[in-house]
């Protein structure tokens, strides 16, 4: 409590009728959004566009989700192809270099003191 009437915050008990008081005339002094006109309702732009177009993006998107969803037991990181399969490797190794290096800058830090 004591640390409360040290604060540089004013601090002041709000009633009911003052919090309402406040949104009635926050309410009155809000600025109205300007009416839209009828013809640009929300999906009035996707209802101008043809039904049975098709995006030419979305049949290449479809071709290589049929090539990652082929049953052949790989993992997914591997089916990407022979550059998937480098990347992994390399990541692999190099993963085994850095913590080799890591454990032999231990073993000579213990070692010569």
């Amino acid at each position: 409590m004591s640390l409360l009437l040290r604060s540089s915050v004013q601090l002041r008990k709000l009633s009911p009728r003052t919090i309402q008081q406040q949104a009635t005339r926050n309410f009155l002094t809000k600025k109205k959004c300007p009416s839209k006109p009828e013809e640009e309702t929300q999906c009035g732009k996707a209802s101008a566009s043809a039904v049975n177009e098709i995006a030419v993006g979305y049949k290449l998107l479809k071709d290589k989700q049929a090539k990652f969803q082929i049953k052949d037991n790989l993992p997914v990181w591997l089916k990407g192809g022979p550059m998937d399969r480098m990347l992994y490797l390399s990541t692999v190794g190099l993963s085994v270099v850095g913590l080799g290096s890591s454990l032999a800058f231990i073993s000579m830090m213990a070692l010569n003191t």
